[in-house]
This record gives C-alpha cells, sequence and structure tokens, in this order.
C-alpha cells in the first residue's frame, strides 16, 4: 500500500552566458498583470522545446485567477519580446481549476498550435481537462482523467511525428505515474510507467527529449515520511504512438530532492529544491539516457534557496550552451527576494524585494522571445499588492548570435561578401544575403580543408547578416569562409596577419 505526501512543485535550469553583454540584465521590476478582484498566480510557459532557433517571436503563458481560497480560474495570453496578448478564459466557473501545463509549438514565428492542461474539482474529486489552441481560438477544455479515483498535477509536452502537431500528458493516480498520448487527433490508452514501483510516486513532470519523438518523464518517490527522491524515464514513441518506456533511473544523493521541473535547454534539464542541513538549495541535473550530472545553480547566494527555473539560447556554433538565465526564490534575514542570474555575467545577481520570509511566491522565466537581431527573457513573480497578488516583471536582452541581421530587406539573391578588413589582425567582418528562409551554414577553414570556426549553423529569415570572425586563438596565415544555403555556395579568401 501506497503512502502519500503533498509538495509545492518548482523549477530551473544550469547553463551559461554571452560573451558580449547585454544591453539591458533585469535592471528594473513593475507590474505585468494585477486585478482588483482576483489574485494573480502560477505563471506557466511551455519550455520544454528546443532552445535552438533564431526565429520564434511568442510565447503562451498561461496562470491562475483567484478569485476566492475556493475559486480559482485557468487564463492565457500570448506574449512576445515587448508586447502582451488579450487575456482568454480557459475556465470560468466556480470551481477549483489549478495547476495548469503548458505546451506550445514553434514552428512558425508567431501564432503557433498549443494546448494546456490543468486540474480540476468540478466533478466532485480531481480531475484533468485538456484545452487546444489552433495559433487563434481555443477549443473548450475536456476531461481526459476523469475517474472515481483523483488524477493529479498534469504536466504536457508537444511533440511533431509524420508532421502532426501531438501531446503527451504525465499526472498521478494512486500512487503511480501515467502517461496519456493525444497522436494524430486521438486520445490512446493511458500507460502506466510505475505499475512495478513499490513506494508512492507523485508530481509527474514530462519534456521532449533532444531527439526525434523521445521523451523523458521524472517525478518524485516517497521513500519515507520525509524524504522524497528522483527517478525517470526515457521513452520512446513508434508509428503508431505506442510508448516503448525505459528503464527507471534514479538520482542518488542522501539528502530530500522536491519540486520538480523541466525547464528549457538541450538537453533537457530537470530542477529541484534539495534539502541542505534544514535549508534548501537549488539544484539541476541533466537526466540523459546514460546517466546524470548534478549542478548547485544557487551555491554563490548565502540563505535558503528554492524554486528554481530557467531558460537558454543555445547558439548553433561553437557557442553552443551559451546565453543563459536563472532566477530562484531567496530567503535570508527574514527577507524574501526574487534572484535573477546569467551564468558568468559581468554584473553580479539581481535582487527584488518581494517581503518577509513568511512572504509567499512563486518565480519563472519565459522562453526566447526574438526580436530582430536580439531575444528577451521575461522574468515573472507573485507579490503583493493592493491586497491581492499580481504578477511582477523584469527582463534581459541580449544578442541572438555573433550574427546580427543588418537589414531586413528581402535580397534578390544569396551573396557572399569579401570580408573587412582584410588583411585583419585579429577581428574580420563577414556579410552575407539570405534571399529566402533557409538553413545557412557558414565556416571558416583553413588551407588543408580543416573547419576552424562554424560561424553559423541554423535557420535564418531573409535579410542582410553580418557575422564576426574573431582569429585571436589561432596561427596567422590564408583562410577561407565558405556560405551554403540550399543550393547556393561561396567561398572566399582572407588573411590573418600577426
Amino acid at each position: 500500500m501506497k503512502t502519500t505526501i503533498i509538495f509545492i512543485f518548482c523549477l530551473e535550469l544550469l547553463c551559461i552566458n554571452n560573451a558580449t553583454p547585454q544591453s539591458v540584465y533585469f535592471d528594473t521590476s513593475y507590474v505585468l498583470i494585477s486585478s482588483d478582484d482576483h489574485d494573480i498566480k502560477n505563471p506557466q510557459f511551455d519550455k520544454s522545446v528546443s532552445s535552438v532557433d533564431y526565429f520564434t517571436r511568442d510565447a503562451l503563458l498561461a496562470y491562475e485567477k483567484w478569485s476566492s481560497p475556493l475559486n480559482s480560474n485557468i487564463s492565457a495570453r500570448l506574449i512576445t519580446y515587448n508586447s502582451m496578448g488579450s487575456e482568454t478564459n480557459i475556465t470560468n466557473d466556480g470551481f477549483m481549476n489549478i495547476k495548469p501545463s503548458v505546451a506550445y509549438f514553434t514552428a512558425v514565428n508567431q501564432n503557433n498550435e498549443g494546448a494546456i492542461v490543468y486540474q480540476t474539482n468540478k466533478n466532485g474529486n480531481n480531475d484533468i481537462f485538456f484545452a487546444r489552441f489552433n495559433g487563434v481560438t481555443w477549443s473548450t477544455a475536456v476531461p481526459i482523467a476523469a475517474d472515481i479515483a483523483d488524477e493529479n498535477d498534469p504536466s504536457i509536452t508537444p511533440y511533431e511525428f509524420s508532421s502532426m502537431k501531438n501531446f503527451i500528458v504525465a499526472y498521478e493516480k494512486n500512487g503511480d505515474v501515467y502517461l496519456k498520448n493525444y497522436f494524430n487527433l486521438n486520445w490512446l490508452n493511458d500507460t502506466n510507467i510505475t505499475l512495478e514501483e513499490s513506494l508512492y510516486c507523485s508530481t509527474p513532470k514530462i519534456s521532449t527529449a533532444n531527439y526525434g519523438s523521445h521523451i523523458v518523464v521524472a517525478y518524485l518517490r516517497n521513500l519515507n515520511d520525509t524524504t522524497t527522491s528522483i527517478a525517470y524515464h526515457y521513452c520512446q514513441i513508434n508509428a503508431n504512438g505506442i510508448l516503448s518506456v525505459g528503464t527507471q533511473k534514479k538520482i542518488i544523493q542522501s539528502g530530500s530532492q522536491s519540486n520538480i521541473r523541466f525547464a528549457m535547454n538541450d538537453p533537457a534539464e530537470l530542477n529541484y529544491d534539495y534539502d541542505t542541513l534544514g535549508g534548501s538549495s537549488y539544484y539541476s541535473v541533466s537526466p540523459y539516457s546514460t546517466g546524470y550530472n548534478i549542478t548547485n545553480q544557487s551555491r554563490i547566494v548565502n540563505g535558503i534557496n528554492y524554486c528554481g527555473t530557467g531558460s537558454a539560447h543555445a547558439d548553433f556554433t561553437s557557442d553552443f550552451g551559451f546565453y543563459s538565465a536563472i532566477c530562484w526564490i531567496n530567503e535570508l534575514n527574514d527577507s524574501t527576494h526574487i534572484i535573477a542570474n546569467a551564468r558568468y555575467n559581468p554584473f553580479g545577481v539581481k535582487r527584488f524585494y518581494v517581503g518577509s520570509s513568511s512572504e509567499k511566491t512563486f518565480v519563472n522565466l519565459s522562453p526566447k522571445l526574438v526580436h530582430g537581431g536580439y531575444f528577451r527573457f521575461r522574468m515573472m513573480w507573485e507579490k503583493q499588492l493592493n491586497g491581492r497578488t499580481a504578477l511582477y516583471e523584469s527582463f534581459m536582452d541580449d544578442r541572438l548570435s555573433d550574427i546580427n541581421m543588418i537589414s531586413a530587406n528581402i535580397p534578390d539573391k544569396f551573396e557572399l561578401a569579401q570580408n573587412f578588413p582584410n588583411p585583419f589582425n585579429p577581428e574580420t567582418v563577414i556579410e552575407f544575403k539570405v534571399m529566402s528562409e533557409d538553413e545557412v551554414r557558414l565556416v571558416v577553414y583553413d588551407m588543408v580543408g580543416r573547419a576552424v570556426k562554424v560561424l553559423a549553423d541554423t535557420k535564418l529569415q531573409p535579410g542582410t547578416f553580418t557575422s564576426v570572425f574573431n582569429g585571436s586563438e589561432i596561427s596567422s596565415g590564408v583562410y577561407f569562409y565558405k556560405l551554403t544555403a540550399g543550393d547556393f555556395s561561396a567561398t572566399k579568401r582572407m588573411v590573418l596577419t600577426r
């Protein structure tokens, strides 16, 4: 017989930074969403998809609107780099609709397909409901897991198979973790992935893995009344939508692990709170199919640290993995702050006061929102305002990559210009034109044809771009740079002098 324990859940991510300073780095904060009649809580995004793209301009935001301690509804908006769309009420009743989880595709620049799942007690016990977004309008929410037992803590991730937009939902029922697959417009039978597990399992989280039709599912195992530990499975989906569930793997630490959530990175990052001698630290783990790596993300900040999250912009160049930010909640000296940090940033951590140490809050960080040659992470958290809970916001901006769009005018042909200056020491600028959206690759080679630096390997929109090549770590001599895009290919010569 499995025994239960209740959790508040949270988030995070690991990662690093950019070699160039941000134009804005969490410099200020302001009220984003507030109401005289409702508490606005629990902002959620989809951060399960790949962080490698240069074109996604919006994200789907869901949150809870509480009118009383017994009534909460789910609302959603699209947000961009510097704007926020109108509010859509996914629910509008007198019940407890809570714990929204968001799935959002990134196939086009804006207005993609997506979905929200949430937990509700409208039928007398806890059930899981699902609403789908077609890029413009929302469907009516329908139950997808609703029987006499409570279904709790839904988590959803999107995936594509044979050009179809699909979703997988994880949830807990009777101390087991179930997966429900929305495949080719149909809901398939549930799969109990913890059937052989003797311990009570709870708060499942799900993410698309970084290759094809693979997903990773993590959850908590109740070791005793005070200790929980993380386990996870890799799963694969075949052509008929059937799930193949991999062997259970465990994250081994001596203390208690809790508040798990995936955050945006390549590969997937799982974030959690780790109990350290009665305190708490914000950790992340990379749960690979063959093992895992653990990082204490809050080690630079004293006090109790928890509820961390993050987002990454992974650049498809030799700088892959840079451009990332993390945030979490910190309690120190009877005060609660939101902490914002970019890995290896020159500015240090930023702090935003929430209230005393008894003040409850929650923080989340949007996925990357692209605008021209820059991207933005929008950080949102709960804070009291005039007796109600409001969402506050701060943000950071950074360059998308060493590739900068200098004109959005559509050229009449692909073109690779001569670098300038040439000869150069140590930096030179390479300009090129892209006439149609395509996969673009710009690589520097030495005299014998070995790749020295990958400056670009990604999909770009039409326009004129520049890339800065720094040769400070290579010897002087003759080098070549080659641009390929679709059927177009061009190579030019340049000289590095000392």
